[in-house]
């Protein structure tokens, strides 16, 4: 089967560059299949490891080559390029005749499925929740954007693909019944060296300092907690235009001894191992994969229930705690009784790590080639008619 994924690039760390890596690797070592990354951005190898059997096509398009020119040069570009875009990836896909075309959502989410083979099953990822127009929306023009926005992408172009996929359950009911969406949630490849032992006193949190991911408030909540456990210090590992904003909180709230700031690393496996609670305050998150990856680690997270994600991948209770967002207080008293009780910690750390692997690669690899062999006998069928 040929499986082509189209997106912007794989050449900066990003959570699309990732997943479609690894499901684009894990497709190319099924025998039969044939796997190609269609790229408008390229200008290097891939940030993630990306099997030598998938084959990297760059149109060499360059949309944000010309971000430092005027507002209007800018948009004159921008069409330009839009329709080289276009153009380009007509010619290649119609060269390949592929059985399925994928868009991760990126530059060509709103033509691809009319300059796609006829033949070809052509699929829609989502890699955010459905809301995050209105949920990244600071004014009410941005709110009025979102709406437009949302209409052009949800009620108009994304008519024209055979299928779209979400990935979280929760999501899914903001599309009601529409039967041409479905749900896989993300992969998890990331299998650690080794297992925390559940008995470190090391709080972690991943991700861009942005506000996005309201570290500020991760940070009120320490200093709730902070005094009770003085021997337990919290690591938030990630980098972004927040960090000075971070730093003078973590001054005012005097909480420099136990609570760092600890900039990007490469090794994030080994921080997870040497930490034994992991915890995530973001307003929204696309799926959350770095809480599979903690929870493969043996980690116990305590998460906000938000958009969308950590309600699909944790049960309250068993193998971590969900907290209402923005309910700082009992997110401090969830995390306090991780924290305090060693044995409760270590059983649900065992119970973590069962319920990551539910989000194996083997297993979502799986359930995409069932899909990927349904719909296109169904678009057999349609072509036929």
């Amino acid at each position: 089967m040929k499986i082509v994924y189209c997106t912007d690039s794989l050449n900066h760390l990003g959570g699309i560059q990732k997943v479609t890596t690894v499901k684009a690797s894990a497709l190319a070592n099924i025998e039969g299949n044939e796997v190609y990354i269609i790229t408008a951005e390229g200008q290097g190898k891939s940030f993630f490891p990306l099997d030598n059997r998938v084959k990297n096509i760059d149109l060499d398009i360059r949309y944000y080559s010309d971000d430092w020119k005027s507002k209007w040069s800018l948009i004159k570009s921008t069409y330009i390029k839009r329709k080289e875009h276009k153009q380009k990836l007509k010619k290649i896909l119609h060269e390949i005749k592929a059985d399925i075309i994928i868009s991760t959502g990126t530059s060509d989410k709103f033509y691809l499925p009319s300059v796609s083979p006829r033949e070809s099953v052509v699929i829609r990822e989502f890699h955010f929740c459905t809301q995050y127009r209105y949920l990244n929306a600071k004014g009410w023009f941005d709110l009025i954007k979102a709406y437009i926005g949302d209409i052009i992408d949800y009620k108009i172009k994304i008519k024209n693909y055979d299928q779209v996929y979400l990935l979280t359950k929760e999501d899914k009911q903001y599309w009601a019944n529409n039967k041409k969406v479905s749900v896989i949630p993300n992969p998890n490849s990331f299998t650690p060296s080794a297992i925390s032992s559940g008995k470190s006193k090391k709080v972690i949190a991943v991700g861009r300092y942005v506000a996005q991911k309201r570290f500020d408030n991760l940070l009120l909540i320490w200093k709730m907690v902070a005094h009770k456990y003085p021997d337990w210090t919290l690591e938030i590992w990630g980098e972004g235009e927040e960090r000075t904003r971070l730093e003078d909180l973590i001054e005012k709230l005097d909480i420099g001894k136990s609570a760092f700031l600890k900039g990007y690393t490469a090794d994030i496996e080994k921080q997870l191992q040497n930490s034994s609670v992991f915890v995530l305050t973001s307003d929204y998150e696309g799926f959350g994969l770095v809480i599979i990856e903690a929870m493969a680690c043996g980690l116990v997270p305590v998460c906000f229930a938000c958009q969308s994600g950590p309600t699909d991948i944790i049960t309250d209770g068993e193998d971590g705690f969900l907290i209402p967002v923005k309910n700082l207080e009992l997110f401090a008293e969830k995390l306090s009784l991780v924290m305090a009780d060693e044995e409760q910690r270590i059983k649900m750390s065992q119970k973590a790590i069962e319920r990551a692997h539910d989000f194996s690669i083997d297993k979502i690899t799986k359930r995409w080639m069932n899909e990927f062999i349904r719909l296109k006998a169904m678009k057999q069928k349609q072509v036929s008619l």
